[in-house]
């Protein structure tokens, strides 16, 4: 499981959330930095949602 989450607002901060997701993962390997593509839908518990 990741070690590291990223989340950030869609709105404005895609890109570099993007760039920043890329350089962690060069540094501390594929599998250990999550970023949230897709919408977690609004209520949803978010670990269940992660772990799925």
């Amino acid at each position: 499981m990741a070690t590291i989450f990223i989340c950030y607002r869609r709105d404005d901060s895609g890109p570099a959330a993007g760039r920043i997701y890329d350089r962690l993962e060069a540094h501390f390997g594929r599998g250990r930095v999550f970023i949230d593509v897709d919408d977690i839908p609004l209520g949803v518990n978010w670990r269940d949602w992660l772990d799925q």
